[in-house]
């Protein structure tokens, strides 16, 4: 113990203690480096927030055109069942309401050329799953954006997700 008092008593320590003194007591340039790390900062933020809303958007736009393929879909009537069964559930129907046969597959190659003939921001979309069940279209969406700045987690492409489902219900 009594040798580390001695070595920070020695003139090295304090030459090198009274310099660490100036150093720390100089502040020319503290306010400019602060100001410089704050804006980086923001400009880091406003860029994650870019693409974060870049991306919302994109989504809205899959969904807009999931629901528009699927509404497509449901105005495809099976006739035949239409005609000899009438609307399922009866006139009256649970609440008031009658559902409308679909045919399945009508309906399903229509949601698909629908899909197909549109695009999302210039990524094709890829149908993931379709299904017409119990005159009920489902429909599960995906495509892939390329984001607008290329850093962190968003490097290449940004994989966006969505479902739309219809049924045709008469009042």
């Amino acid at each position: 113990m009594a040798k580390l008092l001695v070595q920070m008593k020695s003139p090295v320590f304090l030459r090198v203690l009274i310099l660490f003194k100036r150093y720390l007591g100089n502040e020319k340039g503290s306010i400019s480096l602060l100001v410089v790390s704050l804006f980086l900062l923001c400009l880091t933020l406003s860029l994650i927030i870019c693409e974060i809303s870049y991306s919302y958007v994109a989504k809205r736009e899959l969904v807009q055109i999931g629901k528009a393929a699927v509404s497509s879909g449901a105005h495809e009537i099976d006739m035949n069942r239409y005609y000899d069964q009438g609307l399922q559930g009866g006139y009256g129907g649970f609440g008031g309401y009658g559902q409308v046969p679909l045919d399945c597959q009508n309906a399903m190659a229509k949601t698909n050329s629908y899909i197909f003939s549109n695009n999302l921001r210039g990524s094709e979309i890829e149908i993931s799953q379709i299904s017409c069940f119990d005159d009920k279209l489902k429909i599960s969406i995906s495509s892939k954006i390329k984001p607008i700045f290329k850093f962190g987690i968003f490097q290449n492409e940004i994989e966006i997700k969505a479902e739309a489902s219809a049924t045709s219900v008469v009042r």
